[in-house]
């Protein structure tokens, strides 16, 4: 049987006159559903006539070449599903115990400094970290102090002691000392929040489908005949523009086309995401390290109804204030909105009732973009950081449109009104044009125009920059900043990935003159940076260094600043093993095989791979590359186990009624604690093993129908290659 052009294998089947009756099951098994036809009972089994199947299915019958093929309508078929998104890596997730320490220092002249540490503690998962302080001219200040708890299952975070809690759109925010949950999805970085472009069809053939993105070809796929579906195809932000291409097996081909808007503000549907800060409000942050003011409730949720529209609401409240009010999200084909609303009611000399709005709107498109938004508060409007007497805008709006000039360059319009109740309004409109003149070189202009109660005043900027080698960047601007004007020559070199060095030459001229030169190694052990500035001929000198100490397995080790997470990777007693992190390398491993690896990527699967080439002769590694992903700002431990390599030769003599005989092209095992080691044996005796551990190792020999058992020892040796000399066995017979 072929079912429409795919073998399907032998079948049993009634033939009568013009009909064919098949098993219900068998049609069932081969993929064809949802049918019904006439049916009968042959031993007990249930057929279906394929006359009756007309037209959903039909069939030829060729009696001499003993097929029978069957032409199948798409939804009666198995429906495929291929994802095309770039899918989660086989990652493993480490949780190691682990602390660090980071310091910073910098040096301005004799007496004026700045040290900054970081510390953190990481064990199952859980971070607790604190940051302190010191200013030549201010005592030991503390920073932020918290214990974060992240729930990767369940894409939640929990912070205990100091967090920013923030209102969102409309809303406030302030630092509170306190606990704050909310729905944190970088915990999971693989996890696909907003909604997705899916694209779907029907075949009667098999098929190759070719899918191109915005008229890049992403994928190519083979299809079986049936329904399909292509989801999560790889887009980006704005509108997107998909197609299928499907070249059938006899050369046709035909097209399916969609278009879809993206955008990250809209949740899929059944989605949340939310904060919930409590706690007490840190003040004189940087200064004090126990100031702590008023009590303080700040919340935000927010939930996809379906995948274009997302609804959701905010609350904030202290003692004297209750501010909040519902947002809502919705995605079109031609854009995105947004909108809030809210009220608030603040005691002071008396309870104050205030309101506030908000609107906007963003299209993104591949030649045009165009987006506006406008904000309205009352007088009395506030939130946990805008108090009711402050001064607000009556009406704050913007827009801006942006024209595609073609690969090299785009045009942005952009404007800006601010009207307020106790300051000058101001309107601002700038027009901005960036190109790409070669693959090395591009030019950015901008003019803008503010009016204000004084008058308009004009600002400008003109700038080309041009890449030099793969890590340098020069740069030549002209531009008019608050009245002043300046021309400004830059030429910047960029860190490396591993240890290296980078520079910094900066000079204005005009208005005012102004010089800056920095030079900045990067060791293994630390950034290290002298910068010299010169203003109108007054010059300083700053000298900076910030590193890192890890404590981790048992060691400690000397590293750069710690910024997210880490691995400590082994190489057990290897030293001078090169390592690599996303094939660019970062260190070799010291002389215990160990190497402090910074900088990693919190939940994102890291690629750490070493160089077999290094590992000596005389020793074999299983693996030589894992991905990683450790916990947030916590350390992950990563070892390639290396396994000396040994080997032992010898002979073995049977001792049978007083003869010595060689047990030729016989076998000897030898049994170890992980399970037996084997070797044939030569002509003469001869046999060769590997690994054998020192010590007594129960060992037999099977020759022909004549067994012996006896004990070899392996010696301690630091060689290579163990001579055992000749070994005797009595064997009984």
């Amino acid at each position: 049987m072929t079912i429409n052009q795919v073998d399907k294998g032998e079948v049993v089947v009634v033939i009568r006159a013009q009909d064919v009756l098949v098993g219900v099951r068998t049609l069932e098994q081969l993929g064809i559903h949802s049918f019904a036809g006439s049916r009968e009972s042959i031993d007990g089994d249930p057929f279906v006539s394929l006359a009756s199947l007309a037209p959903g299915i039909t069939f030829e019958l060729d009696e001499r070449a003993l097929a029978l093929r069957l032409t199948a309508q798409p939804e009666l078929l198995d429906s495929v599903v291929r994802n095309l998104a770039s899918g989660r890596p086989d990652v493993e997730f480490r949780r190691d115990t682990s602390a660090f320490a980071n310091y910073a220092i910098n040096l301005r002249g004799a007496s004026s400094y700045d040290v900054f540490t970081d510390l953190g503690f990481s064990t199952h998962g859980a971070f607790l970290g604190t940051t302190v302080s010191a200013v030549s001219d201010r005592q030991l200040a503390r920073g932020l102090t918290s214990a974060t708890f992240d729930q990767r299952q369940d894409l939640r975070r929990i912070v205990l002691g100091d967090a920013f809690a923030n209102g969102g759109l409309l809303g406030g925010g302030m630092l509170l000392g306190g606990v704050s949950v909310s729905k944190e999805y970088s915990v999971d970085p693989y996890f696909v929040r907003y909604p997705t472009f899916n694209l779907s069809g029907a075949i009667t053939t098999p098929s190759i489908a070719e899918i191109y993105v915005n008229d890049r070809l992403v994928g190519t796929e083979q299809l079986a005949p049936g329904q399909f579906a292509l989801s999560q195809l790889p887009i980006t932000t704005g509108r997107n523009d998909a197609r299928v291409v499907i070249r059938d097996a006899f050369g046709g081909v035909r097209e399916l086309s969609a278009s879809y808007y993206l955008t990250t503000t809209v949740l899929a549907r059944g989605l949340q995401e939310y904060q919930y800060g409590l706690g007490i409000e840190r003040t004189g942050f940087g200064v004090d390290s126990w100031s702590y003011g008023r009590p303080a409730f700040i919340a935000r949720h927010r939930v996809g109804l379906t995948d274009a529209v997302t609804v959701g609401g905010r609350f904030e409240a202290t003692g004297k204030l209750a501010s909040g009010g519902p947002t809502l999200n919705v995605r079109t084909s031609f854009g995105e909105f947004q909108a809030s609303t809210a009220i608030s009611g603040a005691n002071g000399a008396g309870t104050r009732f205030g309101s506030a709005a908000a609107a906007g709107y963003t299209y993104s498109g591949h030649r045009f973009s165009a987006g506006g938004s406008a904000r309205l508060m009352t007088p009395a409007y506030a939130t946990t950081n805008l108090g009711a007497a402050d001064d607000k805008t009556k009406v704050d709006s913007a827009a801006f449109v942006s024209v595609s000039m073609g690969p090299r360059g785009s045009l942005t319009l952009q404007a800006h009104d601010a009207n307020m109740y106790l300051t000058p309004d101001t309107t601002r409109t700038s027009l901005t044009s960036s190109t790409r003149l070669n693959g090395r070189t591009d030019m950015s202009i901008t003019a803008s125009i503010e009016r204000g109660s004084a008058g308009s005043v004009w600002e400008g900027f003109a700038g080309v920059s041009i890449r030099v080698g793969a890590k340098t960047l020069a740069s030549v601007s002209l531009q008019r900043i608050d009245g002043a004007r300046q021309a400004v020559t830059e030429v910047q070199r960029w860190l490396p990935v591993g240890t290296g060095w980078g520079y910094r030459v900066h000079a204005e001229n005009g208005d005012r003159n102004f010089t800056s030169g920095n030079l900045v190694y990067q060791g293994p052990y630390g950034r290290y940076e002298a910068r010299r500035d010169i203003t109108d001929g007054i010059a300083s000198t700053t000298l900076s260094l910030n590193g890192g100490l890890v404590a981790m397995n048992g060691g400690v080790y000397a590293t750069r600043a710690i910024q997210d997470s880490y691995a400590l990777v082994r190489v057990p007693e290897v030293s001078g093993v090169r390592t690599y992190v996303s094939n660019q390398e970062v260190g070799r491993t010291n002389k215990e095989g160990n190497l402090l690896v910074p900088n990693l990527l919190s939940y994102y699967g890291n690629i750490l791979n070493i160089s077999d080439q290094d590992v000596p002769l005389d020793n074999s590694v299983a693996a030589v590359r894992k991905t990683i992903a450790p916990p947030y700002r916590g350390g992950a431990l990563v070892v390639f186990p290396v396994q000396r390599v040994q080997n032992a030769q010898g002979m073995i003599q049977l001792e049978i009624d007083g003869q010595s005989i060689a047990p030729s092209f016989g076998q000897l095992t030898v049994t170890t604690t992980s399970g037996p080691v084997e070797s044939p044996i030569g002509e003469r005796g001869e046999f060769y093993l590997e690994n054998l551990a020192p010590g007594p190792h129960a060992a037999s020999v099977q020759y022909g129908d004549t067994s012996c058992a006896f004990t070899l020892t392996m010696p301690i040796s630091a060689a290579p290659s163990v001579a055992l000399g000749t070994l005797r066995c009595e064997a009984q017979r």
